[in-house]
Parts: C-alpha cells; structure tokens; sequence
C-alpha cells in the first residue's frame, strides 16, 4: 500500500498535465487516496458537489498494480470516466443504464487511457494477456 500511495502522488501530476494538454478538460478532479474495505482500486466520482476520483489502497495493493506504468494507467482510466461525463454532458448527452452502456464506457475510458499512457497499453492488462477475450 505504501508503494501504490507514492506512484499515485508522483503519477497524478504527470496523467493530469497530460490529460490537459491533450483533451482541455476543464477543471481537475479532486483526489482522495485512502484505505478501505475492498469497494474497488479507483472510482470516478463526486465528492462535495465536485468531480473526484477514490483509489482504494487496500485493492490497489491486492491486484499488484505498484509500478508506474500500471498506477498512471489507473490515474489515466478514471480520469476519463471523469472526461467521457463531463462531455456527455455538454453534448446534452445522459448515459443510460444496462450491461451495453458498462461496457461502451470501460471500452471508451480504456481507450482514453491509452493514449494518455505513454507505454500505449492499459493498466489491466498489464501481466495478463487474455482479459481482452
């Protein structure tokens, strides 16, 4: 948990700049790193009324997910959950609900993660090669 704490605070700044250098979002979220109950490695959300994204340490850890490459693919992928809504939004577009929109909307945010993440590969697909199947 202490090596996924540290690649999150020094890959935050880094996915973020880029994100804005390549996308022009318009605000950064709020972050919040903390130590939980196994709800999950990273969730875009809200949090006081503004855009934010959790990372749950706990789950983080569990998965192995402490190198660089994987934690600024994690920053990347929810930080475009974070996008994709705000977008839609402006496009006067609502998500609908179902198993179809789950997965446009983790095809759309890896993707996203993708081009923001240097090494050009998604951080769950890092040490496992038949996921995509």
């Amino acid at each position: 948990m202490r090596l996924a704490r540290k690649g999150l605070l020094e890959g935050i700044r880094a996915v973020f700049r880029r994100a804005q250098q390549r996308f022009s979002h318009p605000e950064l979220p709020i972050v919040v790193i903390y130590v939980g109950i196994g709800l999950g490695a990273g969730w875009a959300t809200t949090y006081r009324g503004s855009p934010a994204i959790l990372f749950g340490l706990e789950n983080i850890a569990e998965e192995g997910w402490t190198d660089t490459p994987t934690l600024r693919g994690l920053i990347a992928h929810e930080l475009s959950h974070l996008l994709h809504g705000y977008w839609r939004q402006e496009a006067g577009r609502r998500f609908r609900s179902g198993p179809l929109r789950q997965l446009y909307v983790e095809g759309f945010a890896d993707r996203c993660e993708r081009l923001l993440n240097s090494e050009g590969t998604a951080h769950v697909s890092q040490g496992s090669d038949d996921w995509e199947d």
